[in-house]
Protein backbone atom coordinates (compact mmCIF):
# COMPACT_ATOMS: atom_id res chain seq x y z
CA UNK A 1 0.00 0.00 0.00
CA UNK A 2 1.64 3.42 -0.70
CA UNK A 3 1.02 6.83 1.26
CA UNK A 4 0.47 9.84 -0.92
CA UNK A 5 1.40 13.73 -0.64
CA UNK A 6 -0.84 15.55 -2.73
CA UNK A 7 -0.48 19.26 -3.61
CA UNK A 8 -4.24 20.14 -3.97
CA UNK A 9 -4.68 24.24 -5.46
CA UNK A 10 -7.24 26.31 -3.93
CA UNK A 11 -6.05 29.38 -5.27
CA UNK A 12 -4.06 32.35 -5.90
CA UNK A 13 -5.64 34.98 -3.32
CA UNK A 14 -3.23 35.86 -0.69
CA UNK A 15 -3.06 38.92 2.12
CA UNK A 16 0.63 39.49 1.43
CA UNK A 17 2.31 40.59 -1.59
CA UNK A 18 6.25 39.17 -1.42
CA UNK A 19 8.56 40.51 -4.00
CA UNK A 20 9.56 37.25 -4.44
CA UNK A 21 6.17 35.14 -4.62
CA UNK A 22 5.77 32.87 -7.35
CA UNK A 23 2.61 34.87 -7.92
CA UNK A 24 4.19 38.58 -8.18
CA UNK A 25 2.88 39.19 -11.48
CA UNK A 26 -0.86 38.94 -10.64
CA UNK A 27 -0.12 40.87 -7.64
CA UNK A 28 1.07 43.60 -9.60
CA UNK A 29 -2.18 43.01 -12.57
CA UNK A 30 -4.55 42.09 -9.80
CA UNK A 31 -6.04 39.50 -11.62
CA UNK A 32 -6.07 36.03 -9.52
CA UNK A 33 -6.97 33.01 -10.64
CA UNK A 34 -10.36 32.17 -8.51
CA UNK A 35 -11.40 28.77 -9.71
CA UNK A 36 -9.69 25.57 -9.30
CA UNK A 37 -10.34 23.97 -12.71
CA UNK A 38 -11.96 20.69 -11.36
CA UNK A 39 -14.74 20.23 -8.86
CA UNK A 40 -14.37 18.19 -5.30
CA UNK A 41 -16.59 15.75 -6.92
CA UNK A 42 -14.48 15.22 -10.06
CA UNK A 43 -11.48 14.50 -7.66
CA UNK A 44 -13.39 12.38 -5.14
CA UNK A 45 -13.92 10.01 -8.29
CA UNK A 46 -10.41 10.27 -9.22
CA UNK A 47 -9.84 9.59 -6.34
CA UNK A 48 -11.57 6.62 -5.50
CA UNK A 49 -10.48 5.08 -8.92
CA UNK A 50 -7.06 5.35 -8.79
CA UNK A 51 -5.89 5.57 -5.23
CA UNK A 52 -8.46 3.50 -3.99
CA UNK A 53 -5.79 1.24 -2.09
CA UNK A 54 -4.20 3.86 -0.59
CA UNK A 55 -2.66 3.45 3.07
CA UNK A 56 -2.70 7.11 3.62
CA UNK A 57 -3.42 10.45 1.18
CA UNK A 58 -2.44 13.58 3.07
CA UNK A 59 -3.30 16.90 1.23
CA UNK A 60 -1.29 20.36 1.07
CA UNK A 61 -3.60 22.78 0.03
CA UNK A 62 -1.18 25.52 -1.83
CA UNK A 63 -2.60 28.79 -3.71
CA UNK A 64 -2.20 31.47 -2.43
CA UNK A 65 -2.34 31.86 0.62
CA UNK A 66 -4.53 28.65 2.24
CA UNK A 67 -6.61 31.27 5.28
CA UNK A 68 -6.88 34.33 3.19
CA UNK A 69 -10.68 35.39 3.46
CA UNK A 70 -11.13 35.03 -0.32
CA UNK A 71 -10.02 31.26 -0.16
CA UNK A 72 -12.03 30.48 3.59
CA UNK A 73 -15.19 29.30 1.80
CA UNK A 74 -13.47 26.90 -0.08
CA UNK A 75 -11.02 25.82 2.29
CA UNK A 76 -13.55 25.15 4.94
CA UNK A 77 -15.39 23.36 2.05
CA UNK A 78 -12.43 20.71 1.52
CA UNK A 79 -11.57 20.11 4.98
CA UNK A 80 -15.59 19.56 5.82
CA UNK A 81 -16.03 17.02 2.41
CA UNK A 82 -12.44 15.14 2.51
CA UNK A 83 -13.10 12.23 4.88
CA UNK A 84 -10.42 9.92 3.37
CA UNK A 85 -7.79 12.25 3.63
CA UNK A 86 -5.82 13.74 6.52
CA UNK A 87 -4.07 17.65 6.20
CA UNK A 88 -0.98 19.14 5.71
CA UNK A 89 -1.39 23.00 6.20
CA UNK A 90 0.90 25.49 5.52
CA UNK A 91 0.07 29.35 5.65
CA UNK A 92 1.85 32.60 6.78
CA UNK A 93 0.35 33.28 9.93
CA UNK A 94 -0.80 36.56 9.86
CA UNK A 95 -4.63 36.07 9.06
CA UNK A 96 -7.39 36.66 11.56
CA UNK A 97 -6.48 34.27 14.65
CA UNK A 98 -10.56 33.24 14.67
CA UNK A 99 -9.55 31.27 11.13
CA UNK A 100 -6.94 29.47 13.04
CA UNK A 101 -9.51 29.05 16.21
CA UNK A 102 -11.89 27.92 13.05
CA UNK A 103 -9.70 24.98 12.78
CA UNK A 104 -10.24 23.43 16.19
CA UNK A 105 -13.75 21.40 14.77
CA UNK A 106 -11.29 19.54 11.75
CA UNK A 107 -8.50 18.75 14.29
CA UNK A 108 -8.83 14.93 14.26
CA UNK A 109 -8.04 15.55 10.14
CA UNK A 110 -4.46 17.96 10.74
CA UNK A 111 -1.53 15.82 10.80
CA UNK A 112 0.36 19.39 10.95
CA UNK A 113 0.60 23.21 10.42
CA UNK A 114 3.79 25.29 9.16
CA UNK A 115 3.35 28.67 9.75
CA UNK A 116 6.11 30.19 7.28
CA UNK A 117 7.87 33.46 8.88
CA UNK A 118 8.20 36.47 5.45
CA UNK A 119 10.11 37.91 7.90
CA UNK A 120 11.55 40.57 5.44
CA UNK A 121 8.30 41.34 4.46
CA UNK A 122 6.43 41.77 7.32
CA UNK A 123 5.61 44.98 9.57
CA UNK A 124 5.61 44.72 13.25
CA UNK A 125 2.06 44.11 13.69
CA UNK A 126 1.97 41.65 11.50
CA UNK A 127 5.20 39.94 13.47
CA UNK A 128 3.28 40.01 16.27
CA UNK A 129 0.54 38.76 15.24
CA UNK A 130 2.50 35.72 13.37
CA UNK A 131 4.10 35.03 17.16
CA UNK A 132 0.37 34.95 18.68
CA UNK A 133 -0.85 32.55 16.28
CA UNK A 134 2.08 30.06 16.16
CA UNK A 135 1.14 30.08 19.93
CA UNK A 136 -2.44 29.60 19.82
CA UNK A 137 -2.13 26.78 17.35
CA UNK A 138 0.37 25.21 19.80
CA UNK A 139 -2.25 25.71 22.75
CA UNK A 140 -5.06 24.32 20.88
CA UNK A 141 -2.70 20.94 20.80
CA UNK A 142 -1.90 21.58 17.17
CA UNK A 143 1.25 20.22 15.75
CA UNK A 144 2.60 22.81 14.91
CA UNK A 145 5.70 24.31 13.43
CA UNK A 146 7.97 27.35 12.31
CA UNK A 147 9.75 26.96 8.53
CA UNK A 148 12.41 29.96 8.10
CA UNK A 149 13.03 30.68 4.49
CA UNK A 150 17.22 30.50 4.96
CA UNK A 151 18.74 33.86 2.82
CA UNK A 152 22.63 34.13 3.53
CA UNK A 153 22.52 37.91 3.93
CA UNK A 154 19.59 37.37 6.75
CA UNK A 155 21.21 34.35 8.82
CA UNK A 156 21.94 35.88 11.96
CA UNK A 157 18.32 36.67 12.05
CA UNK A 158 17.42 33.40 11.37
CA UNK A 159 19.25 32.06 14.01
CA UNK A 160 18.03 34.40 16.29
CA UNK A 161 14.43 32.65 15.43
CA UNK A 162 15.55 29.49 15.80
CA UNK A 163 16.37 30.28 19.42
CA UNK A 164 13.33 31.87 19.91
CA UNK A 165 11.09 29.32 18.94
CA UNK A 166 13.07 26.77 20.66
CA UNK A 167 12.40 28.63 24.23
CA UNK A 168 8.55 28.76 23.09
CA UNK A 169 9.00 24.95 22.52
CA UNK A 170 8.27 25.29 18.80
CA UNK A 171 9.76 23.30 15.70
CA UNK A 172 12.06 25.80 13.10
CA UNK A 173 12.24 24.39 9.56
CA UNK A 174 14.68 26.09 7.15
CA UNK A 175 14.24 25.92 3.37
CA UNK A 176 16.62 26.79 0.83
CA UNK A 177 15.38 30.02 -0.78
CA UNK A 178 14.52 30.06 -4.03
CA UNK A 179 14.84 33.32 -5.48
CA UNK A 180 13.79 33.06 -9.20
CA UNK A 181 12.07 29.66 -8.67
CA UNK A 182 14.80 27.64 -10.00
CA UNK A 183 17.75 27.81 -8.33
CA UNK A 184 18.87 27.88 -4.88
CA UNK A 185 20.50 31.38 -3.40
CA UNK A 186 24.36 30.99 -2.76
CA UNK A 187 25.07 29.22 0.53
CA UNK A 188 28.29 28.37 2.33
CA UNK A 189 28.73 25.18 4.33
CA UNK A 190 26.96 26.99 7.75
CA UNK A 191 23.89 27.65 5.39
CA UNK A 192 23.50 24.23 3.74
CA UNK A 193 23.74 22.41 7.37
CA UNK A 194 21.16 25.12 8.75
CA UNK A 195 18.54 23.88 6.05
CA UNK A 196 15.92 20.70 7.23
CA UNK A 197 16.22 17.05 5.50
CA UNK A 198 12.74 17.66 4.63
CA UNK A 199 13.84 20.05 1.99
CA UNK A 200 17.26 18.94 0.97
CA UNK A 201 15.66 15.91 -1.33
CA UNK A 202 18.46 13.38 -0.77
CA UNK A 203 18.99 9.78 -2.17
CA UNK A 204 18.51 8.75 -6.25
CA UNK A 205 14.78 8.71 -5.86
CA UNK A 206 13.17 12.54 -4.75
CA UNK A 207 10.23 13.20 -2.80
CA UNK A 208 8.12 16.47 -1.42
CA UNK A 209 7.66 14.46 2.02
CA UNK A 210 9.84 11.15 3.11
CA UNK A 211 7.94 8.49 3.07
CA UNK A 212 4.72 9.57 0.60
CA UNK A 213 4.47 9.16 -3.00
CA UNK A 214 4.26 13.01 -4.40
CA UNK A 215 1.21 14.62 -6.83
CA UNK A 216 0.76 17.64 -7.84
CA UNK A 217 -2.73 18.65 -8.92
CA UNK A 218 -2.64 21.64 -11.61
CA UNK A 219 -6.12 23.69 -10.85
CA UNK A 220 -5.82 26.30 -13.93
CA UNK A 221 -5.41 25.66 -17.80
CA UNK A 222 -2.26 27.62 -18.66
CA UNK A 223 -2.96 27.38 -22.76
CA UNK A 224 -6.26 28.31 -24.53
CA UNK A 225 -6.16 25.00 -26.93
CA UNK A 226 -4.82 22.47 -24.10
CA UNK A 227 -7.53 20.76 -21.73
CA UNK A 228 -4.90 21.24 -18.62
CA UNK A 229 -7.31 22.01 -15.73
CA UNK A 230 -6.96 18.77 -14.24
CA UNK A 231 -3.44 17.70 -14.93
CA UNK A 232 -1.38 15.46 -12.55
CA UNK A 233 2.42 16.05 -11.94
CA UNK A 234 4.80 14.16 -10.21
CA UNK A 235 7.53 17.02 -9.43
CA UNK A 236 7.83 20.78 -10.01
CA UNK A 237 11.39 20.54 -11.41
CA UNK A 238 10.12 17.86 -14.17
CA UNK A 239 6.21 19.18 -15.25
CA UNK A 240 5.96 15.55 -17.01
CA UNK A 241 1.93 15.28 -17.37
CA UNK A 242 1.25 11.75 -15.27
CA UNK A 243 -2.68 11.98 -15.22
CA UNK A 244 -5.65 13.65 -15.45
CA UNK A 245 -8.79 14.54 -13.14
CA UNK A 246 -11.38 15.69 -15.37
CA UNK A 247 -10.05 13.07 -17.99
CA UNK A 248 -9.83 10.48 -15.68
CA UNK A 249 -6.44 9.08 -16.53
CA UNK A 250 -3.28 8.02 -14.17
CA UNK A 251 -0.03 6.64 -14.71
CA UNK A 252 1.20 4.89 -11.46
CA UNK A 253 4.85 3.65 -12.69
CA UNK A 254 6.19 6.86 -12.64
CA UNK A 255 9.47 7.58 -10.47
CA UNK A 256 10.96 11.06 -9.82
CA UNK A 257 15.00 10.26 -9.89
CA UNK A 258 17.84 12.85 -9.28
CA UNK A 259 20.13 12.89 -11.09
CA UNK A 260 22.92 14.98 -13.45
CA UNK A 261 20.71 16.15 -16.34
CA UNK A 262 20.57 20.08 -16.89
CA UNK A 263 17.06 20.25 -13.90
CA UNK A 264 18.72 17.73 -11.97
CA UNK A 265 15.63 15.55 -11.54
CA UNK A 266 13.70 13.13 -13.75
CA UNK A 267 10.30 11.58 -14.32
CA UNK A 268 11.03 8.08 -14.94
CA UNK A 269 8.98 4.71 -16.29
CA UNK A 270 6.26 6.78 -18.40
CA UNK A 271 6.11 8.22 -21.66
CA UNK A 272 7.14 12.02 -21.22
CA UNK A 273 4.39 14.35 -22.14
CA UNK A 274 4.27 18.04 -21.53
CA UNK A 275 1.83 20.83 -22.70
CA UNK A 276 1.01 24.67 -21.50
CA UNK A 277 3.72 26.82 -20.57
CA UNK A 278 5.54 24.58 -18.70
CA UNK A 279 9.31 25.21 -18.48
CA UNK A 280 10.37 22.14 -19.45
CA UNK A 281 9.72 20.00 -22.90
CA UNK A 282 10.30 16.52 -24.08
CA UNK A 283 13.76 17.65 -24.96
CA UNK A 284 15.75 18.86 -22.13
CA UNK A 285 17.48 21.20 -23.81
CA UNK A 286 15.11 23.29 -24.98
CA UNK A 287 12.39 24.20 -22.78
CA UNK A 288 8.68 25.00 -23.71
CA UNK A 289 8.82 21.69 -26.22
CA UNK A 290 5.01 21.03 -25.98
CA UNK A 291 4.12 17.71 -26.90
CA UNK A 292 0.68 18.00 -28.30
CA UNK A 293 0.58 15.42 -30.63
CA UNK A 294 0.94 13.03 -27.64
CA UNK A 295 -1.40 14.61 -26.13
CA UNK A 296 -4.20 14.09 -28.03
CA UNK A 297 -3.35 10.68 -28.73
CA UNK A 298 -5.28 9.83 -25.09
CA UNK A 299 -8.39 11.88 -26.06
Amino acid sequence: MTKWYIQYPINTHCNLMCSYCFHKEQHKSGIYQDRCGFTIKEYQQWRDKFLSDAEEILISLTGGETFDIRNQDEVDLILKLFNKEKFDLLTNGISPTHRYEHLEKYKHKIKRIGCTFHGTQLNEHQKELFIHNVLILKEMGFNVYVKELLMHQHRQNTLNNIQFWKNKGIEVKCQDFRPDGTHTAPYDQIDIAMIDNEYKHLGTECYCRDGYRNLIFLGYGSKPDFKTDGDVLGCWRDQCVIGNIKQMWFNPEYIVKRNHMIYGYDIANVPKLYRGTYFRGSDPTKPNTDTKEYYNELQ
